[in-house]
């Protein structure tokens, strides 16, 4: 039946048909546009259906009804028939009434503006997709986008989508990855804050990079996720002021500066690139920016003030799906003191030494393993003021840290895999992500935050932190500091929530909240913060919150001021593969047994193991040269070159690639990236300690290459450690890398095939028993 229509409109109708039309006469270009959502929203409301519409204008002809039972009937073999223009106009008229009839005036007038919004989202699409637009004009016409009027009805997500997409594309990231978990988080808005607090040259088309990017996206998804659940968080989230120095600028200080060449540094050899970087580092550091680059970089620094800051690097392939490249780049503290050119002087500085970054060691061997070398990476960078409170002549934040979704580091059956853990300390937090001398961060299993690994008052004392990493304002400089050389003679907002006193063999919590003890009493253990507060509750619902959104498991960097909680990183966690339970077998002989572990096993297998490198630390202990020591550590990438194509495990005493050369033998990441296994040995008598490196930059890098860690205590009772097998085997150093030779001593290569002629080395790790066993079998 056709629609009927009333034969006269009421004073409102008349009044919504002159808004309608007034809005039709303001926008004219969207005349058709305008009709059509009028059209749309007439159907989907079910005052009028597009059939009603046909059956009206039609007026019982049987061509048209005709066809319009033959749509009904069958839509895959009808086909359309277009409007005519007499058609058209008696739609338009149809619509115009109809709207009138059934809209008030607001309505009428949101709708119209939900028109010109939506085409000005197209146009900003329609600007985003052309090839070569600039940074300066897109962000110029998404400010604009951001200041018109916002109508009452918002736009569907999905007419935002594909806009969404080409402006992240643009501004932000183009890995696929990303873009799908961000095009449903990040809005125009938050773009526009970005393109905001970016520089670079004026018709530039760079990006703010991955790391800049995971903190974008986490806001937005914690953000969002709260608004939802109306949470209430005890610790005020917030993101730390970020300005941005776009990926062009990178590349226009390249060329300028005429460094393109070294970009084939990234092909040569690791050895090659090791003698060559300390060059081209330098070169790096002494580059120049043109004169307008130079004043926004001036005024940038006014802005900021006198408060220390952070330079940290930010480049395109950071923080990705699959390649974190945790620490690969520096990231670098200025305490931003003294007169302002000296304090340009440094802040330029150190934004050249983070482009050097791009061209290290590490970087380059970990995109070679990853096959991302031809890829074109650039580097971009995020400039943030330290979060953090002056503490006499230091600057620091009350504790800062790094938290995991999944915990890989479980020391008691009630803690689980997914429950997620924290690395926290006192200061700065780059002793929670790096591997430092002689300390220890507090391990946290967020689900069972009060549950230790340690037992007594003296393990706690014994593995607890003792330095904190700071910036000396008076010295103008970043430094590590013992605890016991801080003076509490003015108050520490929330120290009491950080520290415990001990009291001879007690250890106790600080009574109220004014610490009153020395320093030298004091241990820093979190215990009020995690007792008292909700903040390991909060953070479990952070990480849970972003790993659900992600898709993936992720890892965060954190710090605080003791009120509010800044997060500082957020990217996704590199899976290691999951093994089934391995049963260890139980009729191995004892002399073809070569090593147990009892403690921090993952489950894991590794079969037909072709070399076994060994720094006894015996040995190791006897060098007294610094330079002695260091050739160890080369000889030790020399060999990671060289056996790349077998498989060999690496066996050290106390901490492989700790800051402290005399702790562990000092390597990084481009000395190890070939290795199967890194096992940590603890002598007793030797005073090396194996630190649970679960959270470092260090553990990821294992975590992402695939090689296990195991740490070994071969003087406690059940663990076997065969010396015979290690010490006497006949030493393949010399015939493998015979440069380093004179280390001969320090660095033992054993050959199983050679050594035990048909016999093979296997190692099995049974996580679910904490039992790990190395044995040979025939």
């Amino acid at each position: 039946m056709a629609f009927k229509q009333s034969k006269a409109l009421t004073k409102e109708e008349r009044t919504a048909r002159g808004t309608l039309l007034s809005g039709i006469k303001q926008f004219p270009s969207l005349e058709n546009k305008i009709f059509q959502q009028f059209l749309i929203m007439l159907h989907s409301r079910g005052i009028i259906s597009i059939d009603e519409i046909y059956e009206t204008i039609a007026h019982g002809k049987k061509s048209t009804l005709q066809s319009l039972n033959l749509r009904r009937r069958a839509d895959n073999i009808y086909i359309p028939s277009r409007w005519s223009e007499r058609e058209r106009k008696a739609i338009q008229k149809l619509v115009l009434k109809t709207v009138a009839m059934h809209f008030s005036e607001e309505e009428i007038d949101d709708i119209i503006k939900l028109v010109v919004r939506r085409e000005e989202v197209q146009n900003l699409e329609d600007l985003a997709r052309l090839p070569n637009v600039s940074f300066d004009l897109l962000a110029q016409k998404v400010s604009e986008f951001c200041s018109l009027p916002k109508p009452s009805i918002s736009l569907p997500i999905s007419d935002l989508m594909a806009t969404r997409v080409c402006l992240i594309h643009h501004f932000i990231s183009d890995q696929l990855d990303y873009l799908g978990v961000a095009k449903k988080y990040i809005r125009i808005i938050d773009l526009n804050k970005a393109a905001e607090n970016s520089i670079g040259p004026r018709r530039g088309a760079g990006r703010v990079g991955g790391k800049a990017a995971g903190m974008i996206l986490a806001n937005r998804i914690i953000e969002t996720e709260r608004e939802a659940l109306q949470k209430q968080l005890e610790f005020r989230l917030r993101f730390p002021i970020s300005y941005h120095l776009r990926s062009d600028l990178y590349l226009d200080f390249v060329k300028r500066n005429d460094l393109s060449h070294y970009y084939d540094l990234k092909y040569k050899d690791v050895e090659t690139i090791q003698t060559e970087y300390p060059v081209i580092q330098e070169i790096f550091k002494n580059g120049s920016f043109s004169d307008d680059i130079l004043d926004e970089l001036k005024q940038l620094l006014r802005k900021l003030g006198k408060r220390p800051l952070i330079v940290r690097s930010s480049s395109l392939l950071e923080d990705n799906f699959g390649a974190a490249f945790c620490g690969k780049y520096r990231s670098i503290y200025l305490a931003n003191q003294g007169t302002e050119k000296k304090r340009f002087e440094q802040f330029i500085g150190a934004i050249c030494a983070v482009y050097a970054s791009i061209l290290h060691p590490d970087p380059l061997v970990y995109r070679r393993a990853r096959n991302l070398l031809d890829y074109d990476e650039m580097m971009a960078i995020l400039i943030q003021p330290v979060v953090g409170n002056y503490f006499g002549d230091f600057f620091f934040p009350l504790f800062s840290g790094v938290a995991y979704s999944r915990n890989e580091y479980r020391w008691s059956s009630r803690i689980k895999k997914e429950d997620g853990m924290i690395r926290m300390v006192m200061g700065l937090g780059t002793r929670a992500v790096d591997r430092v001398s002689s300390d220890y961060p507090r391990i946290i299993a967020l689900t069972e935050p009060t549950l230790r690994s340690q037992g007594s008052v003296a393990d706690i004392l014994k593995y607890s932190q003792r330095y904190l990493d700071v910036i000396n304002i008076k010295q103008k400089r970043f430094e590590t500091i013992p605890l016991a050389d801080l003076r509490f003679d003015q108050p520490m907002a929330h120290l009491d929530r950080v520290v415990s006193v001990c009291d001879e063999d007690l250890l106790r919590p600080v009574i109220g909240k004014h610490v009153d003890a020395e320093a030298t009493r004091l241990c820093i253990t979190f215990d009020k913060l995690i007792s008292n507060t909700s903040f390991a509750e909060q953070m479990h619902w952070i990480l849970k919150s972003l790993e659900t959104t992600y898709g993936c498991p992720v890892d965060i960097e954190f710090t605080s001021n003791g009120e509010e909680l800044y997060l500082l990183q957020c990217r996704p966690m590199s899976k290691q593969i999951e093994w089934d339970r391995v049963t260890l077998p139980t009729s191995i002989p004892k002399e073809r047994q070569i090593f147990s572990a009892t403690k921090e096993v993952r489950n894991g297998k590794l079969e037909d193991i072709d070399y076994v490198i060994y720094v006894p630390a015996t040995s190791y202990d006897r060098i007294d040269s610094l330079k002695t020591k260091e050739r160890v550590g080369r000889a030790i990438g020399a060999l990671n070159q060289k056996l790349h194509s077998s498989t060999f495990i690496l066996m050290g005493p106390g901490r492989w690639g700790s800051n402290d050369i005399n702790l562990g033998v000092r390597i990084t990441y481009n000395d190890i990236n070939n290795t199967r296994a890194l096992i940590e040995v603890a002598h007793m008598k030797d005073g090396y300690v194996p630190e649970v490196s679960f959270g470092t930059h260090f553990f990821q890098d294992l975590v992402e290459s695939n090689i296990f860690y195991l740490p070994l205590y071969p003087d406690e009772d059940g663990n076997v450690f065969n010396t015979d097998f290690l010490m006497k085997s006949p030493n393949s150093l010399r015939e493998i890398v015979p440069n380093f030779s004179d280390v001969e001593e320090f660095v033992r290569v054993i050959d199983i095939r050679k050594t035990k002629t048909g016999q093979k080395l296997h190692l099995y790790m049974d996580g679910e028993k904490n039992a790990a066993l190395a044995f040979l079998q025939d």
